[in-house]
């Protein structure tokens, strides 16, 4: 066979122009930067770092290597200090030569309890601190604590004239933070910052006069320690009037009828989005307290209360779902058209987003595809009292739905229907331009026992379970069809059903559509040949 050497500029990737190639690695440099919302108590940063692949993609010819050495900004932005680590000390002096003027970012996770493991670190902050534009460090609690008096943290009390993005997350449950300095973090002069996230530490908020309230200019912000008091964050977020993006995790709050009055006193027209991930007693008084802006999404998500019994608290829940749930779809910019209802024994989750794709498609609706920035998500694990997630419903009808196209319904126990008849009939009937509904099992019987005249314009059924017979299959048509809301289409969404499923064939002009192998089937009831609703195949072993 003949074989020919190709050269590098007759490969097309060879002929794209050194401002394309600078593009694709700069974008490379940024493969650490993590979202304020999605950092996590986890070592997420890749174990290839943008450093590691910044180093190899210099060495792949004489071309890249020439237009990456030649951009300082590239090395500004791969100071990935766990690898520097482990490359040695020159490759980190040749790194900050590299990188020239430009400004320097800092990532890393810190796991090791020995000096030398934050000692470049230290050397970047002493030496380099004005030049630094974005730091986001994750140590491992017992790193943390060993490093806590290290002179890393002297540079909380300098000004920090290039930052933009500050982030501290100790892996672990321990709250105590570095000292913070008496005349606030960064003096209270950094101009550019725009990010705050602690995660497990206090420095941030141990005297919240003197931390981040003189940082006025913050976008967002994130507080996650089970040591902050709501009403030291209540105090924080009144002095931040650009707010777009508040996060708080754990926070302390033994009993909220403590706490003075503060509903509606804290007006933040900027923020976009409300993320509760701990406990839903204590985010509370925080949510009324907030004046958002109408397109503000509310994220509210808690995993970590018993029960919640007092009506004060159930009240105060229902005016929040009505002022955030409202405002969120009354901005003529949502674009929300689906939403997922579970109702579990102590689960009540209650989602919407944008899914332009799902109808078409053969998967299920998750509730762990809604995690958009846009979306709007209550996610309650506790024991309410009866008739409070009725109440939840009822105020969550009060909305303008006419967007909701889409929706999953799930539910687990026939009792939810006794217990929540009022609110969830009043929710179902504001759906009135649903047009798919994805159920199965519990959730078609208590459809068809509500006895109302809900979801006028569905159409479309998903049916996401295989466990669901053809009985139930049938009487939920037939409930349909007795509303005068008959369904048109039938879409199966698990591989290949099993079994006879002939008694479609009553429900004329109903398009029943399923897919076996990848292979998209369709057969249109009362067209005389049933049998191709008898599902069966034959295995070859």
């Amino acid at each position: 066979m003949d074989s020919a050497i190709i050269s590098p500029r007759q490969c097309f990737i060879g002929r794209l122009s050194d401002d394309v190639l600078w593009a694709i690695f700069s974008l490379n440099a940024d493969m650490d930067v993590r979202s304020l919302s999605h950092r996590r108590l986890t070592r997420n940063l890749p174990f290839t770092s943008s450093l590691d692949t910044t180093i190899n993609s210099s060495q792949v010819c004489q071309s890249w290597r020439r237009t990456i050495l030649r951009s300082p900004s590239i090395w500004g932005r791969v100071l990935r200090v766990d690898r520097v680590n482990q490359l040695g000390k020159i490759w980190g002096e040749e790194i900050i030569r590299r990188a020239a003027n430009a400004a320097l970012c800092a990532y890393g996770d810190i796991w090791g309890a020995r000096a030398n493991d934050v000692a470049f670190l230290e050397t970047l902050f002493r030496g380099h601190w004005e030049r630094i534009q974005r730091v986001d460090l994750a140590f491992g609690d017992v790193a943390f604590y060993y490093h806590l008096e290290s002179e890393l943290w002297k540079v909380l009390s300098r000004p920090a004239p290039r930052l933009e993005s500050f982030s501290l997350t100790v892996m672990g449950a321990h709250t105590r933070g570095p000292p913070l300095p008496e005349n606030g973090l960064f003096a209270g002069d950094a101009p550019s910052l725009k990010e705050v996230s602690t995660v497990n530490t206090l420095f941030a908020m141990n005297t919240p006069q003197k931390s981040i309230c003189d940082l006025k200019g913050l976008l967002h912000l994130r507080l996650d320690s089970s040591e902050h008091e709501v009403v030291d964050i209540l105090d924080a977020i009144k002095e931040l009037p650009h707010l777009e993006e508040l996060v708080l995790g754990s926070m302390a709050c033994s009993d909220p009828s403590l706490l003075p009055d503060r509903e509606d006193s804290i007006c933040l027209p900027h923020l976009t989005k409300l993320y509760f991930t701990d406990s839903l007693r204590a985010a509370i008084p925080v949510a009324l307290a907030i004046l958002p802006s109408y397109r503000c999404a509310l994220l509210w998500h808690s995993i970590s209360e018993p029960s919640i019994s007092d009506q004060k608290s159930i009240n105060a829940i229902c005016r929040i779902l009505t002022r955030y749930y409202g405002s969120y779809f009354a901005a003529t910019s949502t674009s929300a058209n689906a939403i997922s209802l579970v109702i579990n024994h102590e689960d009540f989750r209650f989602s919407c987003t944008t899914m332009d794709d799902l109808p078409s498609s053969y998967r299920p609706l998750n509730i762990a595809e809604l995690s958009s920035p846009s979306d709007f998500s209550l996610d309650f694990s506790c024991h309410f009292p009866q008739g409070a997630i009725s109440s939840f419903l009822s105020h969550l009808s009060e909305a303008d739905s006419s967007k909701i196209t889409y929706l999953s319904f799930e539910v687990s126990f026939y009792s939810v229907l006794n217990k929540n008849r009022l609110g969830l009939s009043a929710f179902l009937k504001s759906l009135t331009s649903v047009e798919t509904l994805e159920a199965w099992g519990k959730s078609l019987t208590i459809l068809q026992n509500l006895k109302d005249p809900i979801l006028p314009s569905l159409r479309t059924w998903r049916l996401p379970h295989i466990l669901t017979t053809v009985d139930a299959v049938c009487a939920f048509l037939d409930s349909r069809r007795r509303l005068n809301h008959p369904i048109s289409v039938l879409k199966i969404l698990f591989e290949r059903p099993m079994g006879d499923w002939r008694r479609l064939e009553e429900f004329v002009d109903l398009r029943v559509v399923w897919k076996v192998d990848s292979v998209e089937k369709m057969y249109i009831c009362g067209n005389g040949n049933a049998n191709k609703l008898w599902f069966w195949y034959v295995i070859v072993v």
